[in-house]
């Protein structure tokens, strides 16, 4: 769906594969962690600068979340990308997840399975 990725690596958590791809350089990552065993899709990771929009990143983040996204996801999103706070932990269902200004001032979103860390 995306094309050939920009790399692949051994996954931060034991037994996973990492993929991950450079959308738009310097702008848009996504990143994949599949389980080594089944193949399974553990986690999604999204990475964007501060260029990107706020409806962008709104509508990537339903998409990662399984389109759960509700009013107090939204909420949180808006503070970080509005620099109100650094970071904002969630869980819906079965998944956990994290909205944050990573190391390079981007927003970075992480959606995981909750029995994977």
């Amino acid at each position: 769906m995306f094309g050939t990725p920009a790399g692949t690596e051994i996954g931060y958590w034991p037994n996973t594969q990492a993929v991950f791809y450079h959308l738009i350089p310097n702008r848009v990552s996504l990143g994949f962690l599949f389980d080594k065993k089944s193949g399974k899709l553990r986690q999604t990771e999204a990475a964007f600068s501060q260029q990107v929009d706020l409806q962008t990143i709104l509508i990537t983040l339903n998409s990662m979340s399984g389109c759960r996204l509700n009013s107090t996801l939204e909420l949180g999103l808006k503070s970080v990308y509005n620099r109100q706070a650094k970071d904002y932990s969630f869980a819906v269902d079965s998944l956990k997840g994290i909205i944050q200004r990573d190391q390079y001032d981007r927003i970075y979103i992480g959606i995981w399975e909750a029995d994977l860390h």
